[in-house]
């Protein structure tokens, strides 16, 4: 069997170890048609894959073959958990915030507005009143077009993607 170089793209056709998070504890991952995120036991959000429409975070749109630390949330709280919509990304905070980022098309980051975001932003336009203070946010999940989030109203769910 060949082994294909890191740092290289291809499509692999059987489950083949992503060698940048080995020995790394994981807590949840995602994935959507062209990318990837993990968060890891720490709370540090790893990011790889096409980063077209800026849904990887990282400040480019470039692909990026091998599984990065996001830096723009490592000044944060710890991230909870983490899903992949078509082009963005969304991410909850132990304390209840969420961000999100990527393609803006459709409203589907949340943000009142349909603007692509390069970086981390905090959703607050479904708190009017929020401004630093956590939001009741307890879970979300994303989409092709949309994202959606639940509160602590709730019980806790990962929702699947349609």
């Amino acid at each position: 069997a060949s082994e294909v170089p890191v740092g290289t793209c291809s499509n692999k056709t059987v489950p083949t170890l992503v060698e940048a998070l080995a020995g790394v504890p994981l807590r949840r991952i995602d994935s959507l048609s062209t990318h990837s995120v993990a968060v890891a036991r720490s709370g540090a959000l790893l990011a790889w894959g096409n980063g077209d429409k800026n849904r990887l975070g990282h400040g480019s749109c470039d692909k990026e073959p091998v599984p990065r630390v996001m830096h723009a949330l490592l000044n944060k709280p710890p991230v909870k958990d983490v899903a992949c919509g078509l082009g963005h990304t969304l991410a909850l905070l132990v304390n209840g915030e969420l961000y999100a980022w990527g393609n803006g098309g459709n409203g589907r980051l949340g943000l009142g507005d349909r603007f692509d975001r390069v970086s981390a932003t905090p959703v607050l336009s479904m708190f009017p009143n929020a401004t630093s203070t956590p939001s009741p946010v307890s879970s979300m999940a994303a989409g092709g077009t949309h994202g959606r989030n639940g509160t602590h109203a709730r019980a806790p769910r990962r929702a699947q993607r349609r």
